[in-house]
């Protein structure tokens, strides 16, 4: 996520601080926890590995990261798609 990007919901309301609240509250737990590799769900603008919906509400993805695994990725923590695990 870049430092500029917002999450808007359906309405046009901001949502990002209540996305970055969960973020921080994942990193303290997988710091606390010694967390070194996490799977995620892509897509979602929060988890988002590779890519995430585009924000449009079409269903559009386009390539990018999630709020939390941009946060998780700043602090070396290996992250995986849910489709890269069989």
């Amino acid at each position: 996520m870049s430092g500029h990007a917002k999450i808007l919901n359906e309405w046009g309301e901001d949502v990002t601080p209540h996305f970055l609240i969960g973020a921080f509250k994942v990193l303290d737990i997988a710091l606390r926890e010694g967390t070194r590799y996490a799977v995620f769900k892509d897509k979602s603008p929060s988890c988002g590995v590779y890519r995430i919906y585009d924000g449009s509400f079409t269903g559009k993805i386009c390539e990018g990261r999630g709020v939390t695994t941009a946060i998780l990725r700043k602090y070396s923590i290996s992250l995986f798609s849910n489709e890269q695990i069989r």
